[in-house]
């Protein structure tokens, strides 16, 4: 299989990949789960099994360059072994393979020659001479210089090969064990194995010695073994994180929060140390510190350090974790937020006020955060955090009602928008946790008066009216709002109609306050209409009962109807729509006017409009002549029309009655051959309804699958399964009517029969000799399902029916199932096998006519042997086959 991955053949070269992959993912599933993030990050072995089939790959494809890379070599020295390792029964020496075979590091070990570095070893060290009583001498001698001799390497060499052994003998066993020093060098480049050595060693020591060794390994001069003794402790978990808390958090402030404007430790080193910090604090939340990482974000250093920063105070605060917060967190996160509002990296100070957010609520002071000056200077993510912020504290912020609605008067750039938004937004928090009634009278006194403030002010104010509970809003303030309905920008009067349609219902029973609001759907502006036509809707939803119609509104609808505006005939059908049965059967001859209105768009708003009342008889009997004459036959239509005539036909089916009276009116436009399929569609819809398909209507259904357009068959095809029954009926008729459609056509109309294949068993019955027609259809799929049909007729005759109609019935349908017993396709000829077979179980004085007929048609005797041991069987009789010589 290795040198299989070099083979000329890309597909042989893929299966082998799969392979060794599935043979690698199978090792490890034999491994205990507990074991494996000991072995691969995150317990996933499958990235590093790919890495190392990938490895393999490229060593075998580029074998015959000539590469003098220590990873070549390297590789190439123990390609033996590790197809050795392969080769083994035991499912952790196979895992070891591909653990020693995945992408090495070769980086830390640039300078040593690919020895194992001492710094990497001084854990291990420190491990195996934790029994002795004498104080450890390593680390007396810590310099830049000394890290790395010869005496130290090899020392570190053999700790390293004892603790490894250990780690690889609990976790895949004693015979992977065996292999370790033949494998030994390419295991020394394994990072995170070497990290997870070093791990376990550093488990293995009493706290004190956990405590001195950490913090004597960061204050190294050498930052590659600050580096690397921060991804020893990312795998270490439980009580020994405890050791680690006092040292790296006076690593932080040293490093981080006071480092030198010099300072040699690479951002990569700082961000590690900080995701460590994380990383204690994730277990210990009673370990972390929210003023250290405010002190370290103040520092402001590099991005990628801020991010490890602010995932830590994510996790330091988080509502989750059960620790106490104190009034110096507090001040530190405002002091964050204070500095990062004149600075381009508003992200800080986002996450601070989500931070504040999370702290008790009795360690926040109010007053110290500039709530105003932070909706007027910052971001929109700043914004929302600080809306986030009172809303957890909303008890709080009570003293800056005032001055949140004096934000409504923010003006002078394209931003003001944003501040007066983020101002309501802020407001409709605090009115959801019980200071509605401040915030309406404080609105209500101050911000709605039109002739004092300008037209933003008022909209604004109008908004968190809107957003409050409806409950808290009172009639003097329903009452101001009123009264800006008809002020002189837009944007008000729209903000006025959306409140309106939240908490002002009551005007339906004021006659002129309700005539000026529905006045609103004529005007001019399309958004003014549009707002008006939902704040209906929003206030009918509120409503129970009927809604009686006033007088001044009810003159509105003369101007309505009209008007040579469009929009405003338009008008009379949402106020008709509201108003609902009583306003239609009052004005039904405005409904009339409407139902034969010039312009289409009015019409099929009225007939959409209809749909929900239409079933009230009353209704429907004022406007049926309407109707009957939309849907007579005119000698010429245009597209409209056919639209007209398609809503109508689709509002008509919406009560049952209703569709039963005007279903003649269905049967012309569905056999009118000129018709549009639009139309034909909603009247199959209709006759269906009612079930007034029949026989009539055949030819016209197949017309309407003649087409070469594939979204109109589509369409056609979906009407006909919603169709259902009715048409299911009519389908082997179908068949006799189609004349070169194609397959996929026939097909889907023989989907429609199995739902409902158990109540056409007696109509299909009259229909049995449509069906054997269908036995010479030249699609294979139609000859199989007419094969099924017929057995199922066969076997659904009714036992009242005379002797001599049933012979003529079955023989038919026996003759046809022969012929069809030696169709050219298989399918074909195995249902009508297994269909005879049950017409001689069911009927078993018709065994002899079968086996008549058979042999009849049959050149061969012997060609059917499995048709006749299928007979044998189902029969229960075993039957011998004759030649013809013999008969």
């Amino acid at each position: 299989m290795v040198q299989m991955l070099g083979d000329f053949d890309g597909n042989v070269r893929r299966d082998v990949v799969s392979e060794l992959v599935s043979l690698g993912v199978a090792s490890a599933q034999q491994i205990q789960k507990s074991l494996l993030p000991q072995l691969f990050a995150g317990g996933e072995p499958l990235p590093v099994i790919s890495d190392a089939v990938t490895a393999l790959t490229n060593l075998v494809e580029y074998s015959d360059d000539l590469d003098t890379s220590p990873q070549q070599m390297l590789h190439s020295k123990h390609t033996a072994t590790i197809t050795a390792l392969l080769e083994q029964a035991d499912p952790g020496t196979r895992l070891l393979a591909f653990i020693c075979f995945g992408s090495p590091n070769f980086q830390h070990n640039a300078n040593e020659r690919n020895g194992i570095p001492a710094r990497k070893a001084a854990l291990l060290v420190c491990a195996r001479l934790r029994s002795s009583s004498e104080p450890v001498p390593i680390f007396a001698n810590s310099s830049v210089e000394n890290i790395g001799t010869n005496q130290q390497k090899v020392r570190g060499d053999y700790c390293y090969t004892v603790a490894l052994n250990t780690l690889i003998s609990n976790t895949l066993g004693e015979t992977a064990v065996c292999w370790v020093s033949s494998t030994m060098d390419l295991l020394k480049f394994k990072s995170f194995l070497i990290h997870q050595v070093s791990a376990n060693a550093f488990l293995s020591l009493s706290s004190e010695s956990q405590k001195s060794i950490f913090e004597e390994l960061i204050t190294d001069p050498n930052y590659v073994l600050h580096a690397q003794v921060f991804e020893v402790i990312l795998l270490v978990s439980g009580t020994p994180l405890n050791s680690c808390i006092d040292g790296i958090n006076t690593y932080i402030e040293k490093n981080i929060v006071n480092a030198p404007s010099k300072c040699k430790i690479p951002p990569f080193v700082k961000a590690l140390a900080m995701k460590v910090y994380r990383h204690i604090c994730d277990q210990f939340p009673s370990l972390g510190s929210v003023v250290i990482l405010c002190d370290a974000l103040f520092a402001l250093p590099s991005p990628t350090v801020i991010h490890e920063i602010i995932l830590a105070l994510q996790t330091v605060t988080s509502p989750d974790k059960e620790k106490r917060s104190s009034p110096e967190e507090f001040s530190a996160l405002v002091r964050i937020v204070n500095n990062s509002l004149g600075i381009d990296m508003h992200f800080i100070a986002t996450e601070a006020l989500n931070a504040i957010g999370n702290l008790d609520s009795s360690c926040v002071n109010a007053r110290q955060i500039p709530l105003e000056d932070i909706l007027l200077r910052s971001f929109g993510s700043v914004r929302q955090a600080c809306i986030y912020m009172v809303d957890k504290h909303p008890h709080l912020f009570k003293e800056n009602i005032q001055p949140l609605c004096e934000l409504f008067k923010a003006s002078g750039e394209l931003k003001s928008c944003y501040i007066r938004s983020a101002a309501v937004a802020t407001l409709a928090c605090m009115s959801r946790r019980g200071f509605a009634d401040d915030i309406v009278n404080i609105v209500t006194n101050g911000y709605l008066n039109a002739a004092n403030h300008p037209y933003y002010v008022i909209e604004a104010a109008i908004r968190i009216l809107s957003l409050v509970p409806p409950t808290a809003v009172t009639s003097e303030a329903k009452q101001q709002v009123y009264q800006n309905l008809h002020h002189r920008s837009h944007r008000v009067t729209v903000a006025v109609i959306d409140a309106i349609g939240f908490f002002g219902e009551e005007i339906i029973l004021d006659d002129e306050k309700m005539k000026h609001f529905a006045a609103c759907l004529s005007h001019d502006d399309s958004e003014i209409r549009s707002a008006t036509q939902n704040s209906l809707e929003r206030m009918k939803k509120r409503i129970t009962g009927d809604i009686h119609l006033t007088s001044g509104v009810e003159s509105l609808f003369v101007g309505f109807v009209t008007s040579e505006e469009y929009f405003k005939r338009l008008a009379a059908v949402h106020l008709l729509k509201f108003y609902g049965t009583p306003a239609m059967i009052k004005l039904h001859e405005v409904v009339c006017v409407l139902l034969v209105d010039p312009t289409a768009c009015v019409k099929i708003e009225i007939l959409q409009a209809l749909r929900e009342f239409i079933g009230n008889q009353t209704l429907y009997q004022l406007l049926s002549a309407t109707f009957i004459e939309s849907m007579e036959q005119k000698e010429t239509r245009s597209n409209e029309d056919n639209q007209v005539l398609r809503e109508t036909y689709r509002l008509l089916r919406c009560d049952e009655t209703v569709a039963r009276d005007v279903s003649k009116f269905a049967q012309q436009s569905l056999n009118l051959y000129f018709e549009d399929v639009q139309v034909k569609k909603q009247a199959v819809l209709l006759l269906a309804l009612v079930d007034d398909l029949d026989s009539e209507n055949v030819q016209s259904l197949v017309d309407m699958l003649k087409t070469s357009d594939a979204k109109i068959l589509t369409e056609v095809a979906n009407i006909f399964a919603r169709a259902g029954l009715p048409l299911v009926r009519l389908i082997p008729k179908m068949f006799g009517y189609m004349k070169g459609e194609h397959p996929t056509v026939k097909r889907k109309l023989l989907r429609f029969i199995g739902p409902f294949k158990e109540q056409v068993r007696d109509e299909y019955v009259q229909l049995y000799h449509h069906i054997i027609t269908m036995t010479t259809d030249t699609d294979s799929i139609v000859r199989k399902k007419a094969a099924e049909l017929l057995t199922m007729v066969a076997c659904s005759l009714p036992v009242d029916l005379p002797d001599g109609l049933t012979t003529t019935v079955t023989t038919a349908i026996i003759e046809a199932l022969v012929e069809i017993n030696l169709d050219r396709n298989s399918f074909v000829r195995r249902e009508a096998a297994v269909s005879l077979s049950e017409i001689g179980t069911f009927q078993p004085q018709f065994i002899p006519l079968i086996h008549k007929k058979l042999l009849k048609v049959d050149d061969d005797p012997f060609s059917n042997i499995l048709i006749w041991r299928l007979f044998s069987f189902r029969w229960g009789t075993l039957i011998e086959k004759q030649s013809k010589l013999s008969k």
